[in-house]
Order: C-alpha cells, then sequence, then structure tokens
C-alpha cells in the first residue's frame, strides 16, 4: 500500500521529535511496523521524507551477451544446449553477473 509523504512525516516526528519508539507510531497511524522503521533510518541518514522514486530503467542481464546470443540461435537447434556447456569464455555468462 502506498502512503503519502504528509503520513511519513507524521511518523518520523512522533519518533524524532516526540519520542516514541519505532514501534508506537505504527500502531497509532495503522502503517508497517518495518515501514515506520525504514522511514525513520531513512530521514536520520538522509533528511528524506518522500518515497523514493519506482520504475525507471531496468537493466536486462542478457544484454552484455545479446550477440553472443544471437549468433547462437542462429546455430541448429540441436547444437545450442552443448554451446552453452561448452563456452567457458565467460563463466558469469547467463548467471546475471553482479557487473552488469
Amino acid at each position: 500500500m502506498a502512503h503519502g509523504e504528509a503520513l511519513r512525516i507524521r511518523v518520523i516526528k512522533a519518533v524524532v521529535e516526540d519520542g516514541l519508539s519505532r514501534n508506537e507510531p505504527p500502531r497509532i497511524f495503522r502503517v508497517g511496523i518495518a515501514s515506520a522503521i525504514r522511514w525513520v533510518k531513512a530521514f536520520e541518514e538522509t533528511q528524506r521524507t518522500a518515497a523514493l522514486p519506482t520504475g525507471g530503467d531496468r537493466r536486462s542481464v542478457l544484454k552484455p551477451d545479446r550477440d553472443w546470443l544471437l549468433e547462437l540461435l542462429e546455430k541448429p537447434l540441436h547444437w545450442i544446449v552443448p554451446a552453452l556447456l561448452e563456452d567457458t569464455s565467460n563463466p558469469n555468462r547467463l548467471l546475471g553477473s553482479a557487473s552488469s
């Protein structure tokens, strides 16, 4: 469930200014405890009260291997699995390496 920034600010103020524990405001304002804790932590670290943006660029883990995959798909079907198993040029290929 999406919560407005005004609600986030009320929860944060209850903890930071009013001195309530991080577990009390969620019960008062009927929000999840984990959400309230994240909001307070984000405020303490960055002074941010707004939600982070959603969506945006979602990079494909296959993009670095695009040319290799297209070349592989041009081969007869019975060659594809052995080619996948035999290719050791990049051990992270198709595993979604952290560098992609």
